[in-house]
């Protein structure tokens, strides 16, 4: 499955369980996450790949400064990880 695809329905299933969900297209900042989850004055980033995508040095170290400055940063890969974060953070 394409990337994107599985980001569409990752942010569908975040809006069934009340996330506003933000998909970063263009970012000033290289490496930012793919996407910001918004509920409940919690805010989580997602770095999405498919099982075969690589995650970047760039993308760890973006996700390292998110955390640093105390959010929740998270790389997916599938479906289940994904339903299985919003649970958790609900």
């Amino acid at each position: 499955m394409l990337e994107s695809k599985l980001q569409a329905q990752m942010i569908r299933e975040a809006n069934k369980v009340g996330f506003m969900v933000v998909k970063i297209i263009r970012c000033n900042i290289n490496g930012m996450s793919d996407l910001i989850l918004l509920k409940n004055s919690v805010t989580t980033f997602v770095e999405v790949k498919t099982e075969s995508g690589v995650h970047s040095e760039l993308q760890k170290y973006v996700g390292k400064q998110l955390e640093k400055q105390g959010f929740e940063y998270h790389l997916v890969r599938s479906m289940e990880e994904f339903k299985e974060l919003i649970k958790k953070i609900t």
